[in-house]
């Protein structure tokens, strides 16, 4: 009986499906091999109780990996016990029928899964047993065979169907790490991309607080023995900026927690804009159809805008309802907030953008930098529509070039 030490942490997993594909293959070939075996065994002279017990068996050892691979091939590949039953069971019946017979191409099936199953070590012990037993039995049945052919050449495939299957074995482990080295990369990747998202956040909210307070509390220090009521204003300002700054930073808390990779686009905008409607008291009517999965960063600026228009109708646009649409129109992903407000005029509207008023500035370069643009349609005392288009191409090349990255970060120098 042959026992090996596998290395488990060397072997790729059993549940693989090119490790199951190629193990099911050797194993139906083996089949068919034994299905010749019997056509053949009727105009043989070795039909015996004993070779029609062995097929038996062989077809159960055959059958069985075939039809309960995910139960029992993780076993078959820690445990080299079942292929040393194999082994010793197809030596036998080619020695019963001999080497002529179809059962030979069926001990070649055994040395292919040696090679697979159990790599290189697999193929180095098993292949002497094969090309000992076959010897044996070509001893047996001819009387010591003297062909260059029965004495070379066909234990010599033993070697080759062996170390092919090891081969092919190093090439599934070298593409299962090269997968999972990609993997890490594109997650490290992401890791630096959010580190970076989350920085801009902090500069563009609560880093700006803080430096206002930073201002008010030097002024407080200067105009405390000048001016006790300025400085108590400054008190004042300082107190609003700090719940300001707590406020901004909870915000972004909330939403880091609500825009989850895992969670389809849509059902995030339509999760965004319900509880704003709950807790604005505003009507909303969400409307999302058909758009594709934008990239990470895309989809986070797509939802800072709509966050932040959202903000600006509770704030000052008065609205009794509100309306939040995402599709996919003319190759682009459109996401449409409208609202039955007060709205402005051009002119107001120019001015508060040129001022970053109404968070108009921020919506805009958000849109850039997802490679889009935004429109604002808005008429006084006719409520506002603020429109963010960014085409689907551009997310496309956004994914391509993540993924070019992360190859690049894989090959050798």
């Amino acid at each position: 009986m042959v026992f090996l030490a596998v290395d488990e942490r060397a072997s790729p997993p059993a549940a693989d499906p090119r490790i199951a594909a190629l193990c099911r293959l050797a194993f139906n070939f083996r089949l068919v091999v034994l299905t010749l075996t019997v056509v053949a065994m009727f105009d043989s002279d070795h039909r015996s109780a004993g070779v029609a017990a062995g097929i038996i068996v062989a077809a159960v050892m055959t059958v069985l990996p075939i039809l309960r691979w995910d139960a029992i091939g993780s076993a078959l590949m820690r445990h080299p016990l079942f292929l040393g039953l194999d082994l010793v069971a197809a030596m036998i019946l080619l020695a019963l029928t001999g080497a002529g017979s179809p059962l030979y191409s069926y001990t070649l099936g055994v040395a292919l899964l040696a090679g697979v199953l159990h790599g290189n070590v697999g193929a180095l012990v098993f292949t002497p047993f094969l090309v000992i037993g076959y010897l044996a039995g070509v001893a047996s049945a001819d009387g010591g065979g003297t062909s260059f052919q029965t004495l070379v050449g066909l234990p010599a495939l033993y070697a080759v169907a062996a170390l092919s299957g090891a081969a092919v074995r190093r090439l599934i482990e070298r593409q299962i790490r090269t997968e999972a080295e990609l993997r890490a990369v594109v997650a490290a990747g992401e890791v630096e991309r959010e580190r970076t998202r989350i920085a801009r956040e902090m500069h563009d909210s609560v880093a700006k607080t803080l430096h206002g307070m930073s201002l008010h509390a030097r002024a407080v220090a200067a105009w405390v023995r000048k001016d006790p009521e300025r400085a108590l204003d400054e008190l004042t300002a300082l107190e609003h900026a700090a719940a300001a700054a707590a406020r901004e930073g909870r915000r972004l808390i909330e939403d880091l927690r609500t825009d989850a990779l895992d969670i389809p686009f849509a059902d995030v905008v339509r999760t965004v804009a319900e509880r704003w409607g709950q807790k604005s008291g505003i009507d909303t009517e969400v409307e999302v159809s058909g758009a594709p999965e934008p990239s990470p960063d895309t989809r986070w600026e797509l939802l800072q805008i709509l966050r932040e228009a959202l903000v600006n109708i509770e704030r000052h646009s008065a609205a009794r309802r509100a309306r939040v649409t995402l599709a996919e129109t003319e190759g682009s992903i459109a996401l449409g907030i409208t609202d039955d407000g007060r709205g402005l005029d051009a002119e107001d509207a120019a001015g508060r953008r040129a001022d970053g008023h109404y968070g108009l500035l921020g919506m805009e370069e958000r849109a850039r930098r997802a490679g889009g643009s935004l429109a604002i349609a808005t008429k006084s005392g006719e409520g506002t529509t603020v429109t963010v288009r960014v085409p689907v191409a551009v997310a496309q090349e956004q994914e391509q070039e993540q993924d070019q990255s992360a190859h690049r970060d894989l090959s050798p120098a």
